[in-house]
């Protein structure tokens, strides 16, 4: 669990899954539009064969990613973090509705750093900030 993503970084995170299973979307319709072409042409077999694989992998990471997105937003409109989730434990944070949730995460000012990566640099008082929840 040392690895989730950190609140100052989901909503980056959030984006950019949504961004990639767009992407993937394109890439799919782009290779099913190639082949369609290609049939109508009566290309060689072996073009069909690499654009199934292609559609077979763009497919499966497809598929991934959108779970990914709706594990994300389930967990979003549910008010929990990856590790609440996955230990079932639960912090006192309250849900608000869902769209506030939302709007919450993709509008809502980037939270404080709990490390001054600059005072450490200088070698000030350790650096930390007390957590603020």
């Amino acid at each position: 669990l040392s690895n989730c993503i950190g609140i100052r970084n989901y909503k980056s995170f959030v984006i950019y899954v949504i961004l990639t299973v767009l992407l993937g979307l394109v890439c799919l319709g782009q290779v099913i539009a190639i082949l369609v072409d290609n049939i109508q042409l009566k290309v060689s077999a072996k073009h069909h064969v690499c654009a199934g694989i292609w559609i077979a992998c763009t497919g499966a990471l497809l598929i991934y990613f959108c779970a990914l997105l709706i594990r994300h937003i389930r967990l979003i409109v549910a008010v929990k973090s990856t590790k609440e989730d996955i230990k079932g434990t639960r912090y006192g944070r309250t849900q608000t509705g869902t769209c506030a949730n939302i709007i919450g995460i993709f509008c809502s000012p980037q939270p404080t750093r709990f490390v001054r990566w600059k005072d450490m640099a200088k070698g000030q008082a350790g650096g930390r900030v007390k957590a603020e929840v």
